[in-house]
């Protein structure tokens, strides 16, 4: 083999080398944020479009459910405090309000610990300037099944999350117009119609 072929051959190898070593570092995401979602959950019987509050500084999480097609003429507001292990589901037409106990884990939407990069990729257009928003796709698997979700790559902000449970269900959330803060922490505090206990 020539000298020349030879030095093509490094640099090709050192290129796809270099390329798959590309994988960024696993970011963190914000601990405090609000902002709307989709989430499509066939199990549920949900596709909803809403807004969140999400804390997991105090593991506390508000939903307030705007749009439902199960649903469509019931808004319902959710407040889900997993310090205490209590939620409450509010109908913010008629007031009633319930308490239910909370069973499952804080769901911390982040990068979980032993998710694989899957890619980047550009949410809008990379070809104009400020034309698009460059996010991670991280996946693996976690207790609550196979897991997917994407974050943009600077802020590690949620853009959305998936699982494919093991008996094949499965559920999606989308994530847009996030700002990095809670707008009141009063979305926590149970309404008086609730039942304390």
């Amino acid at each position: 083999m020539d000298l020349t072929k030879c030095a093509v051959m490094l640099a090709i190898a050192t290129a796809v080398t270099s390329a798959a070593l590309q994988v960024p570092p696993k970011c963190v995401s914000p601990m405090r944020w609000s902002g709307r979602y989709f989430e499509n959950d066939p199990a549920k019987g949900v596709s909803a479009l809403g807004r969140i509050v999400y804390d997991a500084s105090e593991r506390r999480i508000y939903r307030m459910q705007e749009f439902s097609e199960r649903d469509s003429a019931e808004r319902w507001a959710e407040i889900d405090l997993y310090e205490e292990q209590v939620g409450y589901k509010i109908n913010l037409d008629t007031g009633h309000c319930y308490r239910f106990t909370l069973k499952e884990v804080f769901p911390y939407v982040e990068v979980p610990e032993n998710a694989t990069f899957y890619s980047e990729s550009y949410v809008g257009t990379s070809s104009e300037p400020g034309g698009g928003v460059l996010i991670n796709i991280w996946g693996g698997d976690t207790v609550k099944g196979h897991y997917s979700g994407s974050w943009t790559s600077d802020d590690c902000i949620p853009i959305s999350d998936s699982y494919i449970t093991a008996t094949g269900g499965y559920s999606y959330v989308e994530y847009y117009d996030v700002i990095l803060e809670i707008p009141t922490a009063n979305v926590f505090n149970p309404p008086a119609s609730c039942p304390r206990s």
